[in-house]
């Protein structure tokens, strides 16, 4: 996993997404949608790959209005929901049992002497 200046990554443990504007040794600062930009540990941040899928809205689990906000976004709004569904199928193919064996395989293959 390498981090670079423009990529797009999301906070472990949290919310926040955003995109990769610099990088201090150990340090990356994270511009959010806001444009707001913060500090993180390389080790608190996961790339997002461009051949994810959005299989979800984000909320807060902590926050009751903002989930309950985010549950009616998904019942009311039938664009939303239909990419949503459609997305998850998509995904089912990436992430199934047969993928990931296949995956993990190759990795195995690559660092075994």
């Amino acid at each position: 996993m390498q981090f670079l200046v423009g990529k797009k990554v999301a906070v472990l443990d949290d919310i926040l997404k955003g995109v990769i504007v610099s990088i201090d040794d150990q340090i990356i600062g994270v511009k959010d949608s806001d444009g707001m930009v913060y500090q993180y540990n390389q080790k608190e941040l996961v790339l997002i790959e461009e051949d994810q899928y959005q299989l979800s809205k984000f909320s807060d689990i902590n926050n009751a209005n903002a989930l309950s906000e985010s549950i009616k976004e998904v019942l009311y709004n039938p664009q939303l929901n239909n990419k949503l569904h459609q997305n998850s199928l998509k995904a089912v193919h990436q992430y199934s049992w047969q993928s990931i064996t296949t995956q993990l395989s190759k990795i195995y293959e690559a660092v075994t002497p």
